[in-house]
């Protein structure tokens, strides 16, 4: 019987999804269960299976919820604080109101046809010979007439016109219908169908509400800190997963720098082509044309040194600003089908900005090399600023990934703002001309 009982629910929630009235439901379950009884399913291993994956699911979630209200407090003075909080907002109900409009849209020279068609449903209405509601669908023009039959539902001030609320707030069941009155191109005749007074919930009336919600966040709260304990707890009893999660990031970054120059005749040479492109600019304007100098810089090769370091940072966070705020949309189909997690995504573009300032430093100590300025106490300093660099760039890559998933537009304004930033630093010109 047991053994029955079972496979009638495994039955049930095999399929949900039947949208019929409940006994036609009950009628397919009960012919499911007994073509299932007749082969002798109730029996296969295959039943067992599922009824123990079912068990272990429902205790799973048992045990994670019996752990979500462990500890749960007392929220009575938190409920109070927040009542008192929220009084004015949420708690002081004001007047509200509730009116059957008849509305008709007044054509060009009209107003006073439409006035005396109005008057005369009012006069007919006052003497009973209709009631509001058969003339509102008889004449009302309203776009929403079929829906609400001209019902406004409960609203208060400034949610209608001022005009109509004050012709609604006068109306009560000693004097149920308005006067005729205009609003822009409309006019209107109310009928009252119910009023509010203005009231302030109490505390003990709003208090279960109030408790349930910081209940509910509680358990959220709980539930999140044990899902990420027991995570944590998996990745440290499993190292070779951090090692496969390293490795996938690795093979996303190698992917995505032959994407972005896939079917280009130099490939992931532009990497440093647009930089030295751009450091060839500079230099001949700001070095050659406008022959600026800074400190011992005092030719134009270690202008172009000089230029080329400020440069090679400034393009490193730069790919870090430009790719960030798309990193996440742009995967999106990545983290819906891999178990990659989304905050490792925005590790992509600090990755590829290291490849970029990597083979820029190279090529400037190569530089550096032929022109005999080799410094390996100059390298040693520049650690330090690296990992500064990198801190910062974390801290754009995840805040621009967050915003941009809900800002589409910062994408485009990265650019604009990037060049911006370029002009007013003094990278491309020495901080002494500055006035």
């Amino acid at each position: 019987m047991l053994r029955n009982l079972t496979f009638a629910l495994l039955c049930a929630c095999a399929f949900p999804a039947v949208a019929a009235a409940p006994a036609e439901t009950t009628f397919i379950r009960d012919a499911l269960i007994k073509q299932g009884l007749d082969k002798g399913l109730d029996k296969s291993p295959e039943l067992e299976k599922r009824v123990t994956e079912f068990r272990h699911e429902q205790l799973a979630r048992l045990a994670l919820e019996a752990a979500r209200d462990e500890g749960m407090p007392d929220f009575s003075a938190r409920a109070e604080e927040l009542y008192q909080a929220r009084m004015a907002p949420q708690y002081q109900l004001p007047l509200r109101l509730r009116v059957r409009a008849l509305e008709l849209t007044i054509p060009d020279g009209k107003e006073t046809e439409i006035r005396a068609k109005l008057d005369s449903i009012r006069a007919d209405i006052a003497a009973g010979k209709t009631d509001v509601k058969a003339a509102v669908l008889a004449n009302s023009t309203a776009a929403d007439l079929k829906l609400t039959e001209g019902d406004s539902q409960w609203f208060q001030q400034g949610q209608k016109p001022d005009v109509f609320f004050e012709a609604a707030a006068q109306l009560s069941v000693d004097k149920p219908l308005s006067e005729v009155f205009f609003h822009q191109k409309t006019a209107y005749l109310l009928a009252f169908i119910d009023k509010k007074a203005p009231e302030t919930r109490t505390f003990a009336e709003v208090k279960p509400e109030i408790i349930a919600e910081l209940q509910q966040e509680y358990r959220e709260d709980r539930e999140k800190t044990l899902i990420e304990a027991l995570k944590a707890e998996f990745l440290a009893q499993n190292p070779e997963v951090n090692a496969a999660t390293l490795t996938l990031l690795g093979q996303l970054l190698r992917h995505d720098l032959r994407e972005r120059y896939a079917g280009t005749a130099l490939g992931v040479f532009w990497l440093l082509a647009q930089p030295l492109f751009m450091l060839l600019v500079y230099a001949l304007v700001f070095g050659e044309i406008l022959q600026l100098r800074v400190g011992a810089a005092a030719d134009s090769a270690q202008f172009t040194a000089w230029l080329f370091t400020g440069l090679t940072v400034f393009n490193a966070l730069g790919e870090v600003l430009t790719r960030a705020p798309s990193i996440l949309t742009e995967r999106r189909e990545l983290l819906l089908n891999s178990p990659l997690q989304p905050a490792l995504l925005p590790l992509l573009p600090v990755g590829s900005s290291l490849v970029l300032e990597g083979l820029s430093v190279g090529l400037l100590l190569l530089w550096l090399l032929l022109q005999g300025q080799w410094q390996p106490l100059g390298v040693l300093c520049y650690l330090p600023f690296l990992v500064l660099r990198v801190v910062f760039s974390l801290a754009f890559a995840y805040g621009l990934a967050v915003l941009g998933v809900f800002l589409r537009d910062l994408r485009q304004m990265m650019p604009p703002l990037l060049t911006v930033l370029l002009l007013i630093s003094p990278i491309v010109y020495p901080l002494q001309v500055v006035p």
